[in-house]
C-alpha cells in the first residue's frame, strides 16, 4: 500500500477552488511548428459534472499536435495533450510543467493561470500513456517511449527552443531521465516535491495487474490518497476533486497502457539525480509533505545537487502547486526571471539531525 501512495500523489485532487489573482486561457498563435486542435478525446460528460471552475477552464482548453515517433514506438502519428498560455517568450526559456505518476496537465490547473498573468508562455504536457491523448498505434509506454515523446515535443511542437522545466514528484523522475539522455535540451529546472530516489515500479505479479491497476483508478483509493497529499484536509478533501483526479481514467486504453507501464519496470534514476548539476535547479517542498517526508528525502536531493536552490512551502504537503498555488506559481517566475525566490530555505537543522543519525548507526555497526 505505501508504495501505491508514493507513487499516487499528483493523482491526488485540488483544494477547492480560492480566488487567484489569475487569467482564463486565450490561446493565439503562440510559436510553436504548426497549429493545433482541440484535443479529440476529453469527456465532456466528465467535464460536466465537475464543480471546480480552474478545472472547467482547463479541461475544455486542452490541444492536441501529432507527434512523429521511431517506428518501434508508434506505427502512426501519436497525438501530445497539453494546456498553454497565451503569452510568447521573446528570451526567457519557455516553461514545461510535467505531472506526476498517473495524472493529468489538469494537475497545474491552479499554477497555469497565474503564470498567463504573469506573461509566462508555458506548457502543461500529458506524458505519453497518461492525461488525453489518444494512444492507438502506439507499440509500448515504458520510459524509452516516454522520453521520446517529450524529445519530439520538444523538437516538433517548441522547435528546440530552451525549456524550464518545471516536474512533480515522479515527474521529476521523467525530467531527469530525460535530461541524462539530453542534456541539451533542458535549460532549467523546478523540481517540486521531487521523486527520484525510489527505483522501478512495485513489484506486481503480471496476473495481478490488471486488479492493481483497477484499484489505482477506484474512488476508494483516490479518496485515501488525498487524506496523505494534503496539509489542509477539511479544505482539500472533496468528491470533487476525486472527479478531477479520475477524469482522465475513462480514456479507453488507460487500463492497458496503466499496466503497461506497471509491468515495464518505471523509472530508475536515483543514480543520474547528480546530472542535473549542469544546469540551474529549484527545488520547492512541502514542509508537511507526508507521501515524500523532507527529513527523508531532502538532505539526498540536496546533497545530489549541491548547487540548487531550495525553499520550503509553508503550511503544505505533497502538491505545492495545488494547495499553495500562488507561492509556487511565484516561485517559478521568480526562478525563470533570475530574481529573489522568497521563501525560507534554512534546511540545517534537518541536514545536522540525519548527519548525527549516520553517525550514530556507524557507531552501532562498529
Amino acid at each position: 500500500m505505501l508504495a501505491v501512495v508514493v507513487l499516487l500523489p499528483s493523482l491526488l485532487p485540488s483544494p477547492r477552488p480560492q480566488r487567484l489573482s489569475a487569467q482564463p486561457f486565450r490561446p493565439s498563435s503562440p510559436r510553436v511548428a504548426s497549429v493545433h486542435a482541440a484535443a479529440a478525446w476529453v469527456p465532456e460528460d466528465g467535464v460536466r459534472e465537475l464543480v471546480e471552475e480552474a478545472a472547467v477552464r482547463m479541461a475544455r482548453a486542452v490541444e492536441a499536435h501529432p507527434l512523429r515517433l521511431p517506428p518501434s514506438i508508434a506505427s502512426a502519428p501519436v497525438e501530445a495533450t497539453f494546456v498553454r498560455t497565451s503569452a510568447r517568450a521573446s528570451t526567457e526559456p519557455v516553461v514545461v510543467l510535467l505531472h506526476s505518476f498517473d495524472s493529468s496537465c489538469l494537475e497545474f490547473r491552479r499554477v497555469l493561470p497565474l503564470l498567463q498573468a504573469a506573461s509566462v508562455e508555458a506548457y502543461a504536457l500529458d506524458l505519453l500513456g497518461w492525461g488525453f491523448a489518444q494512444t492507438d498505434g502506439v507499440e509500448r509506454v515504458d520510459v524509452r517511449a516516454r522520453r521520446a515523446h517529450l524529445l519530439a515535443f520538444w523538437e516538433q511542437c517548441l522547435q528546440r527552443r530552451r525549456m524550464m522545466v518545471v516536474a512533480t514528484s515522479l515527474g521529476a523522475a521523467a525530467l531527469i531521465d530525460f535530461h541524462a539522455a539530453h542534456p541539451d535540451a533542458v535549460h532549467s529546472a523546478v523540481l517540486i516535491d521531487p521523486q527520484g530516489f525510489i527505483d522501478g515500479t512495485p513489484p506486481v505479479p503480471k496476473s495481478l495487474a490488471r486488479a492493481a491497476i483497477r484499484f489505482l483508478g477506484s474512488w476508494g483509493l483516490r479518496s485515501v490518497g488525498q487524506w496523505v497529499a494534503y496539509q489542509d484536509i477539511p479544505r482539500c478533501a472533496t468528491d470533487d476533486a476525486i472527479r478531477v483526479g479520475r477524469l482522465h481514467c475513462t480514456r479507453a486504453r488507460w487500463e492497458k497502457d496503466s499496466i503497461d507501464w506497471l509491468l515495464s519496470g518505471g523509472y530508475s534514476v536515483s543514480s543520474l539525480v547528480p546530472t542535473l548539476s549542469s544546469v540551474e535547479c529549484l527545488i520547492l517542498w512541502g514542509r508537511q509533505d507526508r507521501v515524500l517526508p523532507p527529513a527523508e528525502n531532502v538532505p539526498k536531493f540536496l546533497s545530489a545537487l549541491p548547487s540548487a536552490s531550495f525553499r520550503w512551502v509553508e503550511d503544505c504537503g505533497h502538491v505545492p502547486h495545488l494547495e499553495q498555488p500562488e507561492v509556487t506559481a511565484a516561485a517559478i517566475v521568480a526562478f525563470l526571471r533570475a530574481e529573489h525566490v522568497a521563501g525560507d530555505s534554512d534546511v540545517t537543522s534537518m541536514i545536522a539531525e540525519r548527519s548525527t543519525n549516520s553517525e550514530s548507526f556507524l557507531q552501532q555497526k562498529s
